[in-house]
């Protein structure tokens, strides 16, 4: 073989090793980045994982309140209602027995009334009998 042939494919070959030994550091810079790149989301998911911790607890803590005061007011408003109910319930009885009371009054003093005219009747009416 020439020397003029084996230069061009040395060359060619030289070519090659070249361009993969390119291929190579590329490959391992892009490999040493992803591996930092890695490492810093290594770092980062542990700060995700403790916000997202953070951000839960306060939440259910939050939550906690709401609903301890939404059960206060709860009690509250029925405590109301209970209060409003005896309210008128004893007003009622009040009423109720008031309007007995000024019943029984009442004819007490019909009574009264009828007894002390039956009385004066029954004095006219045997006065007149008696001569």
């Amino acid at each position: 073989m020439s020397p003029s042939i084996t230069t061009p494919v040395s060359a060619r070959t030289y070519s090659k090793q070249q361009k993969s030994q390119r291929e190579v550091e590329r490959s391992q810079s892009r490999h040493d980045e992803d591996v930092k790149e890695k490492n810093r989301l290594a770092r980062v998911m542990e700060h995700k994982r403790e916000f997202e911790e953070r951000v839960v607890r306060r939440r259910e803590a939050e939550y906690a309140r709401l609903r301890v005061e939404r059960e206060e007011r709860l009690s509250q408003v029925l405590k109301a209602r209970k209060e409003e109910r005896d309210m008128k319930r004893k007003m009622l009885y009040y009423l109720r027995t008031e309007e007995e009371r000024v019943t029984r009054l009442h004819e007490e003093e019909a009574q009264k009334r009828l007894g002390k005219t039956v009385f004066r009747f029954i004095v006219i009416f045997s006065s007149a009998l008696i001569p």
